[in-house]
């Protein structure tokens, strides 16, 4: 608990509120921060599942290499297609603009 002067922190006071004002005992806030805990740790672990190739020293060079290059395989593919949606987009931009004009002329 953060304490200043003498006096808690305002958030640490309103958190503490927040609790007595749900009736929230200690195990219970237990049993949920560790829960929390645990998702975070799952989802930290999911996040950085990608670095373990290239970290561990046990993986053979090879298998580094593929994981690279799969790497940037994947981010090829991502950029193209973004490219063609751009693409698309400005090609349909074009030709309703064009329909305008026509349609403008008539």
């Amino acid at each position: 608990m953060m304490i200043k002067d003498g006096s808690m922190d305002l958030s640490v006071s309103e958190f503490l509120k927040y609790l007595e004002d749900r009736r929230i005992d200690l195990e219970t806030q237990e049993l949920l921060s560790v829960e929390e805990a645990n998702a975070l740790m799952s989802k930290l672990r999911a996040l950085l599942e990608p670095f373990r190739y290239v970290v561990d020293e046990g993986i053979p060079r090879e298998e580094k290499s593929a994981v690279a290059s799969l790497t940037n395989k994947i981010k090829k593919s991502k950029r193209n297609n973004l490219w063609r949606k751009r693409k698309q987009k400005r090609i349909a931009e074009l030709l309703a603009k064009d329909h305008e004009q026509f349609d403008q002329a008539d």
